[in-house]
């Protein structure tokens, strides 16, 4: 716990979080509020009326953000060395690496949830909310911090800020878009297994013809995959 709090108060205390946060917030509550404005004048029909999974339209480029605020983050600890000084202060060198992990984690969960209260609130009130679908919603929110996690190992993995974030930046929206968009036939069999395809099965902004059982397990199995080998690096890798 002692670990946690510090890295807590360490990232707080950091002018790129705030500019993460802001980021993040201009799509959670930016987004759905100027979608409003923007249909106000129009036909009934094409007036923006989300439900409040819907109200998280801009989640997926939330979810690109703390990916980069992960990544970053994990990898210029390690590179500039100034994770020696977690060491020094721990037992655990996985400790260190779990705590950070965690305290960003707990940061993006944070901006998501007052961003999604604020943007759902403000709909209510103007009377724009269709209140449906809670369920999805937090299920949204909670494969976003999911994807924060693997960031933050992402940053482990490779210890050089800007391979860190893209690397995963260009597996989610170069590698996998291209692999699902070819149609043949073991290609769209193999967009059954990836991660960020999986995800968007699970969010129900897509459907690649596998149960959402599927898509959790293929999920969890690379969730795992990289989370336990960005550990397992980080600890092992020397430090002078």
């Amino acid at each position: 716990m002692h670990l946690l709090r510090s890295e807590l108060g360490r990232l707080i205390n950091l002018r790129s979080t705030w500019f993460y946060a802001v980021a993040i917030l201009a799509f959670i509550v930016g987004l759905p509020v100027m979608m409003w404005a923007a249909t106000q004048g129009g036909p009934a029909e094409f007036r923006y009326e989300p439900n409040f999974a819907q109200v998280l339209i801009g989640n997926d480029m939330a979810v690109l953000i703390a990916i980069i605020f992960a990544a970053a983050g994990s990898a210029s600890e390690i590179s500039g060395r100034r994770v020696a000084f977690g060491y020094l202060s721990s037992n655990s060198r996985t400790g260190v690496h779990v705590a950070r992990m965690c305290a960003q984690v707990l940061i993006v969960a944070a901006i998501l949830l007052v961003g999604f209260v604020v943007a759902a609130g403000f709909l209510a009130v103007v009377g724009a909310l269709v209140p449906e679908g809670p369920g999805l919603a937090f299920t949204m929110i909670g494969l976003a911090l999911l994807w924060t996690a693997i960031g933050s190992a992402a940053g482990m993995l490779i210890p050089f800020a800007a391979a860190a974030v893209g690397v995963p930046l260009v597996w989610m929206l170069v590698v996998e878009v291209g692999v699902s968009s070819v149609p043949l036939d073991f290609l769209q069999t193999l967009t059954k297994y990836l991660p960020w395809i999986a995800t968007r099965q699970l969010s129900d902004m897509m459907d690649i013809g596998v149960s959402d059982l599927h898509a959790g397990v293929v999920l969890a199995a690379w969730s795992s995959a990289v989370i336990g080998g960005g550990l397992i690096v980080a600890r092992r890798r020397d430090v002078k």
